[in-house]
């Protein structure tokens, strides 16, 4: 008798409205240790240094943008830019 195989369903897309670095840095921190990146991993690959990985893990409010989106990018996070009245109906509808 033939197994079919059952495919998993799609992931469910992750995404969070973003209201400040303070709620970023956990997330930059968690990709990163899923990836089994290390601080200084990361900082080469984004061409940063070891304490900006430092100061956006800890959500320092101050950071520059290009440099958070460069760090993103080589844990594997991007940013989306959208409407307010969006992100509001997508939390929404993510919370019922």
């Amino acid at each position: 008798m033939a197994r079919t195989a059952t495919a998993d369903p799609a992931p469910q897309p992750e995404f969070l409205v973003l209201t400040s670095l303070s709620v970023l840095g956990p997330l930059v921190h968690n990709a990163r240790k899923a990836k089994q990146l290390t601080r200084p991993q990361v900082a080469e690959m984004a061409g940063t240094g070891l304490r900006f990985i430092y100061d956006l893990e800890r959500g320092k409010p101050t950071l520059r943008m290009e440099l958070v989106l460069r760090v993103m990018a080589a844990v594997g996070l991007v940013a989306i830019v959208v409407d307010s009245r969006i992100a509001e109906m997508a939390e929404a509808a993510r919370r019922s």
